[in-house]
């Protein structure tokens, strides 16, 4: 006879987290969610920062903080689908496995587009430091 213990996860097509998995993944959201609001936050910041540059005619710096702005924004965007996956879990039943996997596949995506991004923000820094360098 087998002593089921309720720590002891089964793999199998009714896989459920149990109560102290749900709080870690609830932790988990939360964390995504914060992270993401405050990237969209600075993002819309840098876009009012730009249009406050556009405004005294300052047109280079403007356009510097509108670009970062709008990849902050994008940044920001790009975890707001792992967060609601795993949101799921914790209020689907019979589910959880399949949310997990979109989960993963929405996190791998997006941190696919966050290298993309950080790169992307890498080089127009350089090239923003090198021209004001030559001015």
């Amino acid at each position: 006879n087998q002593v089921n213990n309720p720590n002891q996860h089964h793999h199998d097509e009714n896989y459920e987290f149990t109560d102290s998995d749900r709080t870690n993944i609830s932790g988990v959201v939360i964390r995504f969610i914060t992270n993401a609001l405050l990237l969209v936050l600075s993002g819309v910041f840098n876009i009012t920062r730009a249009l406050f540059h556009v405004s005294r005619g300052d047109y280079f710096p403007s356009v510097v903080v509108l670009t970062s702005g709008f990849v902050f924004m994008a940044m920001g965007f790009t975890f707001f689908n792992p967060a609601d996956n795993l949101r799921k879990i914790l209020i689907t039943k019979g589910r959880d496995i399949e949310e997990v996997m979109k989960a993963i596949t929405e996190l791998a995506s997006g941190f696919g587009r966050l290298t993309f991004f950080l790169m992307a923000m890498l080089i127009f820094e350089i090239i923003t430091t090198t021209f004001l360098f030559q001015q």
